[in-house]
């Protein structure tokens, strides 16, 4: 399904209308919010996408809404990585605002401080 407008985008994504919405369809639909994929290279091995404080964290010392980095993962699994290796690539799954133009390529992604991987 498209949708014309971004109005339309914006009442679609309330809870309430979704699940008006919804109920006319199969059981088990559902509707999967688009997102836009970043990758973001040099991060510390320190950094746990799964936790939700460390996401948090990362969209307050960005100035992103809270709630816009959907999800983060590593680039390339754990076990993968060598003994050595201090800083890894992770892709970022962000929630743009409805309307959004920038080109999302050029975010420039910041850490906290005491999150740095320092290069040698």
């Amino acid at each position: 399904m498209e949708l014309d407008s971004d109005k339309d985008m914006v009442w679609l994504a309330l809870q309430v209308t979704q699940h008006r919405f919804l109920v006319n369809f199969y059981p088990g639909t559902s509707i999967k919010p688009r997102t836009y994929q970043i990758v973001v290279q040099f991060m510390p091995l320190m950094f746990r996408p799964d936790r939700d404080v460390k996401l948090c964290e990362l969209e307050e010392v960005n100035g992103i809404d809270q709630g816009d980095i959907f999800q983060a993962r590593w680039f390339k699994p754990i076990t993968s990585w060598a003994p050595s290796q201090v800083c890894g690539h992770t892709i970022f799954s962000l929630f743009p605002p409805p309307g959004h133009k920038q080109n999302l390529g050029t975010w420039p992604l910041h850490l906290p401080q005491e999150d740095l991987c320092q290069k040698m």
